[in-house]
C-alpha cells in the first residue's frame, strides 16, 4: 500500500467522532467501515443504492457497498479489495473482517500503522 495514503488513512480513522459500521462500506449517516471511511477520506463517488446502502465508485463495473472497488484499489495501491494483510508472501486476516468482527476503527489504525506495506 502507499505510505502516505496509509498514514493519512490510520490518521483519518482515529479522528474523533467517526462511525463504525459492519457488514457495508457506508450505512449512512457517517457511519462507515474501515474500508468505506477510506473512500471517503478519498473522495471517491457515492451513490445511494435501491437498498439503501451507499456504493462508492466511479461507475458501472467500478462500484461497491461492501469492499474497494478497483479505482479505489489502484489509487491506494492496495492489493486486495478487503485489505487483506500480507506477510512473507502469505495471506492473512483482512480489514473487513477485522472491522466486522468487533476492533475498533483506533485498533485498524494501530495495524495499518505498523502493517501499511504488508496491505
Amino acid at each position: 500500500m502507499d505510505h502516505d495514503i496509509a498514514m493519512k488513512w490510520a490518521d483519518y480513522l482515529e479522528k474523533p467522532g467517526r462511525k463504525q459500521a459492519k457488514g457495508k462500506l457506508d450505512r449512512g449517516g457517517g457511519a462507515r467501515c474501515c474500508l468505506g471511511h477510506l473512500c471517503a477520506m478519498l473522495k471517491v463517488r457515492r451513490v445511494k443504492d435501491t437498498n439503501g446502502f451507499y456504493r462508492y465508485g466511479n461507475g458501472e463495473g467500478d462500484t461497491s457497498t461492501e469492499v474497494l472497488p478497483p479505482s479505489v484499489r489502484d489509487a491506494a495501491a492496495m492489493r486486495t479489495p478487503n485489505g487483506q494483510l500480507f506477510s512473507e508472501g502469505e495471506g492473512g486476516p483482512c480489514l473487513a473482517h477485522l472491522n466486522d468482527t468487533g476492533v475498533s476503527l483506533k485498533g485498524i489504525a494501530d495495524i495499518i500503522r505498523r502493517r501499511w506495506m504488508d496491505l
